[in-house]
């Protein structure tokens, strides 16, 4: 008799957010994502640039040498993340559409 399968866990592992629809030429431009790091901690990203809760970018380093103050800085609770990576995508939006 084998044993019993458990239920399957689904994790949420990345969300994208842009102001332009998925099939606008400028789609994958616009994209910004929300990436966990760590317990409850998600860093807003833009081609490999992180987003402070000013929305200033800065390189995002390799997970060994992110120090705990660029960690505090770049990573936020969800909610806060979600804001910077709205406005980050209304920015985005308003350079690709042409006004910023």
């Amino acid at each position: 008799m084998s044993a019993p399968i458990p239920d399957p866990v689904i994790t949420v592992t990345r969300y994208s957010v842009s102001c332009l629809p998925p099939d606008h030429c400028g789609y994958r431009r616009s994209i910004v994502t929300i990436e966990p790091r760590g317990k409850n901690r998600w860093t807003v990203l833009c081609d490999g640039w992180a987003h402070d809760v000013n929305g200033e970018p800065s390189m995002e380093p390799q997970p060994s040498e992110r120090s705990a103050a660029w960690l505090a800085k770049h990573s936020h609770d969800l909610a806060t993340a979600t804001v910077i990576a709205e406005n980050l995508a209304r920015t985005i939006a308003r350079v690709l559409l042409g006004g910023a």
